[in-house]
């Protein structure tokens, strides 16, 4: 049997026998009747310009969700734009930006049920060599954001007693590469930032003795075939192949539709990444090397990989850097 094929049966295996875990690692995901067949939802994605958001935004539209809005720092051109898809020019690093889109949106379209961060930016450099102002904006779009959505539509989705918040992660939140320090670190921030507000859901929930209560969604995914990453090689096609983010946003919805909560991992490698965390130090370090992802950012492409929002950019003077964190 060829490696594509045992490839292929293994990931077909995981998708259908392992199951979804939540923050802890103990309890298989949760399922409720499905959120998204309620007539009345409206979705914010974060970033849903390009890449995974735009392949998000086209599946819940598809899959008949009312109201799909996109929340992004530079709209596509018309023709590029997802049908029946609403696109709003925000900066969601800016509190004030998100709030002056909410209240549009609540007003046009009425209350946010689903919210889905997925804003992000990378720059593959040594920390050293990196500016402050690339660092700020780094960890403003990929964590603050998020705090900022949270905190402006979530009020509503409790007092409606109904909602579901999806974060955007990464596998690199629990085992990062050299020269994505900065990308890591807020990849990390997002998965405790989940952690602790499941809980603090969870502790509402109980306290509230309702049947009704927000969701949460922890996404992890491996390398992506973005722009994001344009030119990054994978150590192993075999062992860590690029995930398209069509099928992530499948997944996604899939998880949604079902009511389910938990942390999504993918490719298959991924369920086994934030286990090296219980091992001594010696085995991580055999398995960076081993994989070889100490080397994969060397190849990444400096001119388009900074990203925000989900839209490509050359971004290779501090000027526009400055301009882009204005």
């Amino acid at each position: 049997m060829s490696p594509i094929k045992i490839r292929e049966k293994l990931l077909a295996f995981i998708d259908n026998h392992v199951p979804v875990v939540d923050s802890n690692y103990s309890n298989i995901s949760r399922k409720s009747s499905s959120p998204l067949d309620k007539e009345y939802n409206v979705a914010v994605i974060t970033g849903g310009s390009g890449g995974l958001g735009r392949c998000l935004a086209a599946r819940l539209a598809n899959r008949g969700i009312a109201t799909v809005v996109v929340l992004d720092i530079v709209l596509p051109e018309p023709i590029d734009r997802v049908p029946g898809v609403h696109y709003r020019q925000c900066d969601v690093s800016s509190f004030s930006q998100v709030q002056t889109a909410a209240s549009e949106i609540r007003t046009r379209f009425g209350v946010v049920t689903i919210l889905v961060n997925n804003a992000g930016i990378v720059r593959g450099r040594n920390l050293l060599d990196m500016s402050e102002k690339e660092i700020q904006l780094m960890f403003h779009v990929n964590l603050y954001a998020s705090f900022i959505t949270i905190k402006t539509f979530l009020p509503d989705m409790l007092a409606l007693g109904s909602g579901y918040i999806v974060t955007v992660a990464s596998i690199l939140g629990y085992l990062a590469p050299a020269r994505l320090s900065v990308y890591g670190a807020s990849k990390a921030g997002l998965i405790a930032m989940h952690e602790s507000l499941t809980a603090e859901l969870r502790a509402s929930h109980i306290a509230s003795r309702s049947n009704r209560r927000v969701r949460t969604l922890l996404v992890c995914p491996g390398q992506m075939e973005t722009v994001m990453f344009q030119g990054v090689k994978t150590p192993s096609s075999l062992l860590a192949p690029v995930l398209a983010p069509e099928e992530v946003a499948r997944r996604i919805v899939e998880m949604l539709s079902k009511g389910r909560e938990g942390t999504l991992f993918m490719p298959c490698y991924a369920h086994f990444i934030p286990l090296l965390r219980v091992f001594p130090e010696r085995i991580t370090e055999f398995a960076r090397h081993l994989s070889g992802m100490d080397h994969a950012i060397d190849t990444l492409d400096e001119g388009v990989n900074m990203t925000k929002d989900g839209c490509a950019r050359i971004s290779e003077s501090e000027e526009e850097v400055d301009r882009q964190s204005a």
